[in-house]
């Protein structure tokens, strides 16, 4: 499976930890692939390890999960709703994002 992940926010001083534990917990689980988006996540990817993979912009990130997401993959994406997610979902599931204000 892929795991697409945003920064979580509103985590506080704890933030580093969460992120890491989220990516180990991840790679513990059998997840084959992280793509994360954001400063935060690199410490998933760390913890991830192999199959991490850290982008600086959503459009390089939905385009290298585009080349994982098979028939028969599942994929999972989480993110803080500053993140705005959705948009790698859109992107995946062939249908335009909505903007919510």
């Amino acid at each position: 499976g892929v795991l697409v992940l945003g920064d979580m926010g509103e985590v506080g001083e704890q933030g580093p930890q969460y992120h890491r534990e989220v990516g180990a917990y991840a790679s513990e689980r059998g997840v084959a692939h992280l793509l994360a988006l954001g400063e935060a996540t690199r410490d998933s990817v760390a913890a991830f390890g192999p199959g991490g993979e850290h982008f600086d912009a959503i459009e390089p990130l939905i385009e290298r999960a585009r080349v994982l997401c098979e028939p028969g993959v599942t994929v999972l994406v989480k993110g803080s709703r500053f993140m705005r997610m959705e948009r790698a979902v859109a992107a995946l599931a062939g249908t335009p994002a909505r903007e919510h204000h």
